[in-house]
């Protein structure tokens, strides 16, 4: 099977939500497997879950808003994966932070 990714620029995430992401990256969050977070020198992959599912939403409850609107603009494009990276594109409609 081939899947999509969307190139997004860092610049979408808090760093509260940058953190985070960090922290599940190290732990692998195997207590959420709707998501995968992996992070490398310039940022993110983080694959995109389905968050209109049920089951999905009850264990998203930690998700920022600013990540959980990355992940329902690329669900609503038909992507499963993000690559969040610090020379990413900026995406109109999405939150930027100068942090």
């Amino acid at each position: 099977m081939i899947y999509t990714y969307l190139d997004l620029s860092t610049g979408h995430l808090s760093q509260k939500t940058k953190e985070l992401l960090d922290e599940a990256a190290d732990r692998q969050m195997a207590q959420w497997p709707a998501m995968t977070i992996a992070k490398y020198s310039y940022g993110y992959f983080v694959t995109v879950p389905d968050l209109g599912q049920q089951d999905v939403r009850d264990q998203a409850t930690w998700l920022r808003a600013d990540l959980r609107a990355c992940l329902q603009y690329a669900h609503k494009q038909g992507i499963h994966m993000l690559r969040f990276d610090a020379e990413g594109d900026q995406v109109d409609g999405l939150e930027v932070f100068d942090e």
